[in-house]
């Protein structure tokens, strides 16, 4: 067993990642986060599916929402439900210049374009960072009550 495995099934055993089996097979395993940015994109990743497996709904990584060629980092699109999930990773990168970063005027204010856009278009989206990314299940129930 390589270290990977010892700390996902460590995390499997403490409910940290939830709904996942402590059998985690080689090929099957993610490569292990190097920051808490990584592994709270892991926690998210692997909680949206498996909340939306048990909701019968299919989750889209990358989802291309209109013709500007704009993305959701996740989707869940059936049938009249449009909910988006965006990470908003860029805020806690510690200069404004650093690729991807969306913390800077420019880049935030392209992001307001298109959560607005999105809305326009009939999308519920739901905004998390490294620092609350765990209620998202929480809201997620509370939308399709």
């Amino acid at each position: 067993m390589n270290w990977t495995e010892k700390h996902i099934k460590g995390l499997l055993h403490n409910n940290t990642i939830k709904g996942y089996s402590a059998d985690v097979k080689k090929e099957n395993t993610p490569a292990l986060p190097q920051n808490h940015k990584s592994k709270a994109l892991t926690w998210l990743e692997w909680n949206l599916s498996y909340w939306c497996n048990e909701h019968s709904l299919t989750l889209e990584k990358e989802y291309r929402f209109c013709d500007r060629g704009w993305r959701f980092d996740f989707a869940i699109a059936t049938g009249s439900l449009k909910i988006a999930v965006e990470f908003e990773g860029g805020i806690f990168r510690q200069y404004s210049n650093q690729s991807g970063a969306h913390s800077t005027a420019k880049l935030f204010t392209k992001d307001t374009d298109k959560y607005n856009r999105a809305s326009v278009l009939g999308w519920r989206v739901i905004r998390v960072t490294a620092m609350n990314y765990t209620t998202v299940l929480t809201t997620l129930n509370e939308m399709i009550k």
